[in-house]
Formats: structure tokens, sequence, C-alpha cells
């Protein structure tokens, strides 16, 4: 993962990147020595605790949230289909009754906020909704960070998305294609970092050498 504008990279041995988003952003929000910024990644960097974090120290997280909900793999109504209204504090299903606020529990680092409308059984979407008799059980829809929203991409923006891909995807784009970088050529994590610090480190002095001279660049360092 880098940060692009300054200086931010890291290196790990996970597997998927649910625990990558802060400890990037924050870097680089120090680096940079910024009050507050906003964070742009993708899909796979959703996680709530993570958002948490940002919002903490006045990160504003722009993510897709990815659609988990067992209800989606059986083909029913799942999270994404239920709006919140963070004015009002509801959920608002499909059939367009309003789910209310029930209780909320912590767990992994998150909160979880639960809510349940009052006339499922007559509801005539109830088939598409769940699969079991009577009253459905409370809607877990709720991730919320400490300014109340859940973390999810702003619709409304998805100008950012698309700035994303042409800044955070082209480094990577020139250091395999121009740089002819394909692979590690050390062992062990502390290697690896090091090896890709240096990478970027040389992506960065060549950006900077693009826009200035070498003169001038050693003028603004020395």
């Amino acid at each position: 993962m880098q940060a692009q504008a300054h200086r931010a990279e890291d290196v790990t041995n996970e597997v998927t990147d649910l625990h990558q988003l802060a400890n990037v952003a924050l870097e680089a929000k120090a680096n940079l020595e910024l009050k507050e910024a906003e964070v742009v990644a993708d899909a796979g960097y959703y996680n709530a605790a993570e958002v948490s974090r940002c919002v903490e120290q006045n990160l504003t997280p722009y993510i897709p949230k990815a659609d988990t909900s067992a209800n989606t793999a059986r083909g029913l109504y799942g999270k994404s289909q239920f709006k919140h209204d963070a004015a009002k504090d509801v959920y608002v299903c499909p059939a367009g009754a309003e789910l209310t606020y029930r209780f909320a529990t912590y767990e992994l680092g998150r909160e979880l906020r639960y809510y349940r409308a009052s006339n499922c059984k007559q509801c005539s979407l109830k088939s598409r909704c769940t699969t079991e008799q009577g009253q459905p059980d409370d809607h877990a829809g709720g991730e919320r960070t400490p300014d109340g929203s859940d973390g999810g991409a702003d619709a409304a923006q998805p100008h950012k998305f698309k700035l994303r891909k042409t800044l955070a995807e082209h480094p990577f784009g020139t250091i395999k294609r121009w740089f002819g970088y394909t692979h590690f050529l050390l062992k062990g994590l502390a290697k690896v970092q090091c090896e890709w610090s240096l990478t970027t480190l040389a992506y960065n002095l060549k950006r900077v050498l693009n826009l200035v001279s070498f003169e001038k660049l050693m003028a603004m360092v020395g």
C-alpha cells in the first residue's frame, strides 16, 4: 500500500487489505502535517474499526462498502438494500417501512446497532426479505463510526474514485512496466519492506525530476 503526494508506504504479509487503511493514512497525514484530510480506498479496505480510527483522527474515509450480507448470497434483500436515514436514525427497507433503533453491541472493534420494523408479518415483500416465520430478527444494519456515519462511500461523489484510479494505480503500473520491477528480490518481511521503501523513493525522485530541474531540487533540499 502506498499513499501518494508524500512517501508513506508499507508492505504486509496479510492476505487482505482489511487492516491496512488507518496506519498508512495516519502516516501520510503526519508526513504532510495536515490537521484533516480525505482518504479514498477501494472496497477491499473497508473495515469499520479502521474507518473509526481514521474518523477519530480527522480523516474522512471514502470507501465503497462491500455487501457481505448472508441474505444477498441467498438471493434475498441484503444490507445494501436498507438505506440509512441519518437525520432520523432509521433504516428504510425496500418496502418503504422504517426500522427503528433497538439496541447496540460492541464486537471486534466496531459498534453494531440493531434496528427492527414493526409490521413485517403483513409485508408483501417479506418472502424476499427473510425466510423466517413470524417477525424477523433485528436487522444488524448499522456499523457506526464516531461521527455517526457508517464510513461507506458518498454516492454523490463518484469523481473521488475516478481520481483515485489515476493517482493510486499509476505508480504501480510505472514501477512494473517502466522500471521492469515485477517481483521482490529479497526474502523476509523486514528486507522486503526496505526494498519497497527504496523502490518508492526512486519512483518519487523520478516524478519530482519530471517537475523541477536537478539543480532546483538540490537547492531545495540543500
